[in-house]
């Protein structure tokens, strides 16, 4: 019996098929972890091979982007300086704890991937192990990924990257960020995702004044404060917390253009929520919302909005008088009607209200003009109109698993209206066969 093999990097996790009736094949811890070697080995030879292709390479001036992943380094190669144009150097799967200080002769360099290494520790006071690495002075990066390395701390060496814009040390253990972190004054983007963060002990008035972009996904965050509010961030990403709530004030955000809540649990929105003028992309994804307030037009920047996969029986009205609308996902809801104001949705390119409860097809739908992209699968739709195969923009179609029986005499115009659909580049699911069409 042949078995076939799934390795999730980020779980350590491995899962196999049969490949004849398949179904999960159990492995006991131990012969989990030795699967997991001979991959890892696999990875490193794969590794060794591209690396001697390297060597070969005569033209290394030409070279953009380096990769010495997996090949257990101690050091930095020193081939890497015959790459003198060299933008991008990715060193993660090693054990190199230390920059050298000839890497600043790389002018072009930019990035530096150092992710998932076998860093030294450093003891500090108490006798605490905190994980050490080394940059030399004077190296002009702009963006650095530390990601995965078990770092407790901020490394102090990254202080010393006075020109860095993008910095991530997403999936470590830290629990709060450096104050010397404000002197970073080029930073413009910073990436903590999958930390065990306790917000409580930040201070906020100590993040860099340029930052921008602030990642918090996956954190453990129950609790927002209110001192955040104080922050000129455009944007805030909080995927996948344990948020219930938001407190009043978040309107004091007013550079505030990109919000993503998705997966939380929230209920309500701050009374002040609609006053977030700037936004233009706001995702609500997998929360338990069950209204949402009319103060909803207020939003006139906003081009994406997820809705989706909550608990919303309807839509206030005036959702239509937002005009630059472009993206918009209800899908997931309990919805089984549209307001008569959705047709005044012009701009929108995608619409998907697939799993609701919508009995008879929304005509308001038939008003969009520059519709590209239209699912309303998974209702309980009896008919589909005629006037969709009319719609001059439309990409992209899914209606299937609705109560739509095709040969009945409501419904002839389906098979040939798809099938022309189809003829023109229109992507339709589900498609039609040509012999229906001719049935």
């Amino acid at each position: 019996m042949k078995i076939i093999l799934f390795i999730s990097f980020f779980s350590c996790s491995v899962i196999a098929l049969s490949q004849n009736n398949k179904l999960p094949v159990r492995f006991s811890q131990s012969e989990r972890d030795s699967l997991l070697r001979v991959w890892e080995q696999k990875k490193h030879e794969r590794a060794l091979l591209a690396f001697e292709n390297l060597k070969k390479n005569s033209r290394k001036d030409t070279l953009e982007t380096v990769d010495f992943t997996d090949l257990r380094l101690k050091l930095m190669p020193d081939l890497i300086y015959e790459c003198t144009n060299v933008k991008s150097i990715r060193l993660s799967g090693n054990s190199i704890t230390r920059l050298p200080k000839r890497l600043k002769e790389l002018q072009s360099l930019e990035a530096l991937s150092w992710n998932h290494s076998d860093l030294s520790y450093l003891k500090v006071n108490n006798d605490k192990l905190h994980k050490k690495i080394k940059i030399p002075k004077g190296l002009a990066i702009t963006r650095l990924e530390l990601i995965g390395n078990q770092f407790t701390k901020f490394p102090r060496s990254i202080k010393r990257l006075r020109g860095l814009k993008e910095l991530s040390l997403a999936n470590n253990l830290i629990k709060v960020p450096p104050s010397y972190l404000k002197k970073s004054f080029r930073l413009s983007r910073l990436t903590l995702d999958v930390n065990p963060l306790d917000l409580s002990l930040f201070k906020v008035h100590k993040l860099p004044k340029n930052l921008e972009l602030l990642q918090l996904n996956k954190c453990g965050i129950s609790n927002f404060p209110r001192a955040f509010y104080q922050t000129k961030l455009k944007g805030i990403q909080l995927r996948e917390n344990n948020l219930t709530e938001l407190p009043d004030g978040i309107s004091q955000m007013d550079s505030l253009s990109s919000l993503v809540l998705y997966k939380n649990m929230l209920k309500k929105l701050p009374s002040d929520f609609y006053e977030l003028s700037q936004l233009s992309f706001l995702d609500l994804y997998y929360n338990e919302l069950e209204y949402i307030s009319s103060k909803i037009k207020d939003f006139n920047r906003l081009t994406v909005l997820y809705l989706s996969n909550n608990k919303l029986y309807d839509l206030p009205a005036e959702i239509g008088e937002m005009k630059n609308l472009e993206e918009l996902y209800i899908h997931h809801n309990n919805l089984n009607s549209m307001p008569d104001s959705f047709g005044s949705l012009k701009f929108l390119k995608v619409l998907r209200f697939n799993d609701n409860n919508f009995t008879t097809f929304p005509a308001q739908v038939l008003s969009m003009e520059s519709l590209e992209i239209l699912d309303v699968s998974r209702n309980l739709l009896e008919t589909i109109p005629s006037q969709i195969g009319e719609m001059k923009n439309l990409k992209s179609f899914s209606f299937i698993s609705n109560a739509i029986e095709l040969r009945s005499e409501k419904n002839v115009h389906i098979a040939p209206m798809v099938s022309e659909m189809m003829k023109k580049g229109v992507r339709c699911n589900p498609s039609i066969d040509s012999k229906l069409v001719e049935n």
